[in-house]
């Protein structure tokens, strides 16, 4: 009697013990119950489990079936059984949508057959989510989770279908979830070998207008930035590419000034180009790919600086006019040398700020030791000259001590 002794373990094993001697019992269902609800009190999950696979096994049609349904996914869920709790969820879900655990019950089922690989059925779970529940604030995730669990198939055709319609209508949903499935809907693109530049642009563009609007940098921002370098690469390596190597072929004095100058100027212009992409990228605010694009910038001056001091020299000029030649380029050189340095050491500040080191960190670092080695020393590593201690040594001195 609970009421008088407040035993609760008692109280269940008193249940249980009514339905040992009267399974066919009118209300052998309540005892059940009872009991599973005084274990799951007492903190005894195992009994409380038993006691409810007893009761959905034998009474189907009891009115505490749905309830048992959903404490066994739940049971299951925290001994990290998670088949066996989606299982329970899914059948919950299927006999009573308008249970109070009806909703978390199919978004769990639909997340952890997501993390065990069953992909099919997760998307399956999702979308009767959505169907079931389209006022839940959840659903725009879960629409990009149902496109990314494609993409991760690499169903690219349906993915990016997913994610054009997604970002095609904005309401409801935030600037860095629309800006996520634009990303990734060009890279379906892509993997489908089409040409996605004119969906890039598009991008870049409609995100300048929000930043002239005073957005703020977000993960967005990254999307962005992330295509924004993707887009000027190509031209990066166009100008790194571009020598002073003047003519390929015996000239006058007068033709090969004239080749020398277009190099000169052809390079000149190409860095102008690319400089003007990427400080358009750091002016964004991104931090990764700010980071980067500092890093590049930095290659970039580096770059333009040894091809001048390696350029060409006509073959026609005396000595002093060498001289004077080579003087001329190292005075264009330094200046874009100092301008690395200065790319190269605002990256490092950079990272400094974000917490963040990888590989434009370690290039940025590497860099500025090369070309400053005294304000930039490399990094070493003083190692401890290891003592070694032979079996025979050992053995010998605890035979001594003995």
């Amino acid at each position: 009697d609970l009421g008088k002794d407040k035993d609760a373990k008692k109280a269940a094993a008193s249940f249980m013990a009514f339905y040992a001697e009267f399974p066919k019992s009118e209300v052998a269902d309540v005892a059940l119950n009872n009991a599973a609800v005084y274990y799951h009190q007492e903190k005894m999950p195992q009994q409380a489990m038993e006691t409810r696979l007893i009761l959905a096994g034998n009474f189907p049609k009891s009115k505490y079936y749905n309830d048992t349904i959903s404490n066994l996914g739940f049971d299951y869920e925290n001994i990290a059984d998670f088949d066996s709790a989606a299982n329970y969820y899914e059948q919950l879900f299927a006999i009573d949508k308008k249970h109070t655990a009806a909703k978390e019950a199919i978004y769990s089922a639909a997340l952890f057959r997501k993390a065990m690989g069953e992909s099919k059925q997760s998307i399956k779970n999702y979308q009767q989510f959505i169907v079931t529940f389209p006022t839940d604030e959840r659903i725009y995730d879960v629409r990009l989770t149902i496109a990314k669990i494609l993409e991760k198939h690499s169903k690219w055709e349906d993915a990016a279908k997913l994610y054009q319609s997604y970002f095609k209508s904005t309401e409801g949903k935030t600037t860095d979830q629309l800006y996520f499935a634009r990303l990734h809907y060009g890279f379906a693109l892509e993997k489908q070998g089409k040409n996605a530049d004119s969906h890039w642009k598009k991008m870049v563009s409609d995100y300048a207008v929000l930043q002239a609007a005073g957005a703020t940098p977000s993960a967005a921002t990254e999307f962005v930035a992330q295509i924004m370098m993707k887009l000027a690469r190509p031209q990066l390596e166009r100008a790194l590419a571009l020598s002073i190597s003047g003519p390929d072929r015996p000239m006058t004095g007068k033709k090969e000034t004239e080749v020398l100058k277009n190099q000169l100027v052809g390079k000149a212009k190409a860095v102008q180009e690319i400089e003007q992409s990427y400080l358009k990228i750091i002016q964004t605010g991104a931090g990764e790919y700010g980071l980067a694009a500092l890093v590049d910038l930095g290659q970039l001056y580096e770059n333009l600086a040894t091809t001048l001091r390696s350029a060409y020299v006509p073959p026609n000029l005396t000595e002093d006019q060498i001289e004077l030649y080579k003087m001329g380029l190292e005075d264009k050189a330094y200046p874009n040398e100092e301008k690395a340095v200065q790319a190269f050491s605002q990256a490092l500040q950079k990272s400094y700020e974000l917490n963040l080191y990888n590989k434009n960190t370690a290039l940025a670092v590497r860099q500025l030791g090369v070309l400053r080695p005294f304000d930039y020393p490399g990094l070493s590593e003083d190692l401890i000259t290891p003592r070694f201690t032979s079996n025979s040594v050992v053995e010998s001195t605890y035979e001594t001590n003995l």
